[in-house]
C-alpha cells in the first residue's frame, strides 16, 4: 500500500510539473555523499549500468543484449529510457535520456510521453576513493529545464533519493 501511494503521488507531482512551462537551457544539478565504505564495495552496486535496484524510485531496469540501452520502469510503470556513452572505467560512467515513456510495452517498447520536465538530460555518474574505507560518490546532470521546477525535482527525487538510498544500504550492509 506504502509503494503504491508513493508511486501515485510521484507520477502526480512529475505530472503536475508540466503545468507551468518554459525553457531554462543549461541547468546542472549535481549530488554528493559520502559512503563509509572501501570504494570497490561501493561501486559494485551502482556500476552496473543495467542495474538501478539500489534506486528506490526504480521498480526494473531492463537492458539491450549489449547493455548500452536501458528501461528505467519506476514505480507506477512510467520511465525513461537512457544510452550509455562510455563503458564504465575508472569507476565512472555517462549516459543520455534518449525518450521518456508514460508506459512500457510488455516487450520493452516505450509509450512517449512526457514524465519528467527535462530535455537534453545528460548523467554523469563516479566513484571515487576517499582514504582506505571511505568514497565519494557523485552524480551530475545536465539538462534543459521545461518548468521551473525541474531542477529541484531531478535534484531530490532523482540524485539525492538514490543516494541516500545507496548509502544507508551499503553502510548498513557492510
Amino acid at each position: 500500500m506504502r509503494i503504491h501511494l508513493k508511486a501515485d503521488f510521484i507520477t502526480l507531482l512529475l505530472t503536475c510539473s508540466f503545468l507551468s512551462s518554459g525553457l531554462y537551457a543549461d541547468t546542472v544539478a549535481k549530488e554528493t555523499v559520502m559512503i563509509e565504505v572501501p570504494e570497490e564495495d561501493v561501486w559494485a552496486a551502482p556500476g552496473d549500468f543495467c542495474d538501478l535496484s539500489w534506486h528506490p524510485l526504480v521498480d526494473n531496469t531492463v537492458c539491450n543484449a549489449e547493455g548500452t540501452v536501458r528501461n528505467v520502469i519506476l514505480l507506477g510503470g512510467a520511465g525513461v529510457v537512457e544510452e550509455l556513452i562510455n563503458q564504465p572505467d575508472d569507476r565512472k560512467y555517462v549516459y543520455n535520456m534518449i525518450d521518456q515513456c508514460t508506459s512500457f510495452e510488455p516487450d520493452g517498447t516505450c509509450n512517449s510521453g512526457p514524465v519528467l520536465p527535462v530535455a537534453n538530460y545528460k548523467g554523469d555518474f563516479k566513484v571515487l576513493p576517499l582514504g582506505q574505507d571511505s568514497t565519494i560518490v557523485m552524480w551530475q546532470t545536465n539538462f534543459d529545464q521545461l518548468n521551473e521546477d525541474a531542477e529541484m525535482i531531478v535534484r531530490s527525487l532523482i540524485l539525492r533519493l538514490g543516494l541516500d538510498a545507496l548509502k544507508a544500504d551499503l553502510e548498513a550492509t557492510h
